[in-house]
């Protein structure tokens, strides 16, 4: 391993003026020198790094090789460069001697089209209160791990109607993200259900009696008033959107969602398949060009109604033998119920149809989560994707914050090259985000975060091993004692830091209470936890 204290970034071949490949030098200037001593130049450097675009190369495919002192990026557009830098910089080494260059090469496309995260910005969570530049940041380094799109809602759980004070905020916030992905010729998108502002509208309110769940204000979008109210709801956002741009639509089904009135009954292939049809024909007056996602999250369980995936099933299938065909892609779920399998079994309705799944990077049975620290469960996430990696062509992630970072690094990889392991990975993750800390030291740290995070969510409830938890906090001290000094104060550190002491010290108390995890109901799920750490002075 050889280190450098110059890189030069040659960009003499890409298409001068147009700011997408103006991005791509202050991309890697930033992120080398704010890693290690080296220096990023145009040119004379010791080691030279050239982009280049290749038009033979299909896709979001690249290339890189690599000679004595030099590398070679090739992609036939903006984003492939952009993938092919972040193999190259996470690939890298980064330390008080300079920069060791990925060593990788060859040429690697990825094996699914979809590759989003959507950003579920709702609760005043950090996508909702960050500044412009940190979600820029953010979005850039996203699609450096090879993240392609991302997608967001419009609060309106959080807000009492057009005129609550909070509204124009949330436009503000949605322009600031769209804005964010496109300035990274990112795909973007905008998912929306039936539901009501709070307060809601008591005249268009919904039939909820049928329901599994219950929660939230929606909207009966059978009758014409409901229908024309929740148009007003939807229609409205995109037209904010659509200067930016707006790739995809989504159309949500239960959670929240749903109507069990006797027009709208079964919801799954009746009221919710009726209204996204018509409304996703408006949309598209506007917005030829988008795709419509057409949401079956929850079918069968919400509605306790045994045959929800055959009778959705039939009316795609009738649509498009007809030429009616208007849904794009098929959001499917792909937790442990019986009803999951159903795609496993029956594939996409039809060819032109993609699936793509849901996977839950933000949860995973913690509570809160977030809210103690980083979340991190490498074998969770490829098991999801792995086991529906056969008949789906990638996924929207589901995040609430930066806290699980991790994870879509992980989920992103996987979607990428299901050859590459977790360790792979987690150890480039290591190498880019905290220089000077040994990898393998933390692939056994990240290995006993989830082995105590699987023992102790609200699924599995049981005690948690304390031999697991002290050594995660003994290698977490160690690691932290190597990273180098520049980057020993990031978020991604400090919240992998915080979780393992926090983690110690709530299993500990929980141990000396008796593991009652008979207190650990709905109800109370968020505040279990916290009663284990609320009078500890090592917590606080």
């Amino acid at each position: 391993m050889e280190w450098y204290r110059t890189l030069t970034v040659d960009t003499a071949d890409l298409p001068k003026g147009e700011p997408l490949y103006e991005k791509l030098f202050p991309l890697v200037k930033s992120r080398v020198e704010e890693r290690c001593g080296a220096q990023v130049v145009r040119e004379g450097g010791a080691f030279t790094l050239v982009l280049r675009l290749d038009r033979a190369l299909t896709g979001e495919a690249y290339a890189i090789g690599r000679g004595e002192d030099r590398a070679v990026i090739s992609g036939a557009d903006f984003n492939a460069l952009v993938f092919g830098l972040g193999r190259f910089l996470h690939g890298s080494q980064y330390g008080a001697e300079g920069v060791a260059p990925c060593a990788w090469s060859g040429v690697t496309a990825p094996r699914a089209s979809v590759r989003a995260v959507y950003f579920a910005m709702h609760f005043f969570n950090w996508y909702q209160r960050c500044e412009p530049e940190e979600i820029e940041r953010y979005v850039e380094d996203l699609m450096l791990w090879g993240i392609n799109a991302v997608t967001v809602i419009f609060p309106k759980i959080n807000l009492s109607g057009w005129d609550d004070p909070n509204t124009e905020k949330a436009f503000v916030l949605m322009k600031k993200i769209f804005t964010a992905a496109k300035k990274m010729n990112m795909k973007t998108g905008f998912q929306s259900s039936n539901q009501d502002f709070d307060p809601p509208n008591p005249a268009v309110a919904a039939d909820k009696s049928k329901l599994l769940i219950k929660s939230g204000n929606l909207i009966c979008p059978a009758t014409e008033a409901g229908y024309t109210y929740l148009r007003g709801m939807i229609l409205p956002v995109l037209r904010e959107l659509a200067p930016i741009g707006v790739d995809y639509m989504s159309f949500w089904s239960y959670d929240e969602g749903g109507c069990s009135c006797e027009k709208c009954w079964p919801w799954g292939a009746n009221g919710q398949y009726n209204y996204a049809k018509r409304m996703s024909a408006e949309i598209r007056k506007e917005l030829p060009n988008i795709q419509v996602i057409y949401s079956t999250w929850l079918y069968e369980r919400a509605s306790n109604q045994a045959g929800e995936w055959d009778a959705f099933y039939r009316r795609v299938k009738e649509d498009e033998a007809n030429g009616e065909g208007w849904i794009d892609l098929i959001l499917v779920e792909t937790r442990d119920h019986p009803s999951c399998k159903y795609v496993l079994e029956h594939g996409s309705p039809c060819e032109r149809i993609r699936l793509v799944t849901f996977p839950d990077v933000a949860m995973m049975g913690q509570e809160p989560w977030g809210g103690l620290g980083g979340l991190v469960a490498p074998h969770q996430v490829r098991a999801e994707q792995t086991a529906y990696s056969a008949v789906t062509d990638g996924c929207f992630m589901y995040s609430e914050g930066k806290y699980e970072d991790m994870n879509k690094i992980l989920c992103a990889s996987v979607l990428w090259d299901a050859d590459i392991t977790d360790r792979e990975t987690i150890t480039d993750y290591c190498h880019y985000e905290f220089p000077g800390a040994d990898a393998s030291t933390f692939c056994r740290l990240i290995d006993l975060i989830e082995r105590n995070h699987d023992r102790t969510n609200k699924f599995a409830r049981l005690p948690a091993d304390m031999d697991a938890a002290e050594e995660a906090c003994r290698l977490a001290a160690e690691i932290d004692g190597q990273i180098l000094p520049a980057c020993r104060g990031s978020w991604r550190w400090r919240i992998l830091y915080i979780r393992v002491f926090l983690d110690r010290i709530r299993f500990r108390n929980c141990a000396a209470a008796g593991w009652p995890y008979e207190r650990y109901t709905s109800e109370y799920r968020f505040a279990f936890w916290g009663d284990f750490m609320e009078h500890d002075a090592e917590a606080e």
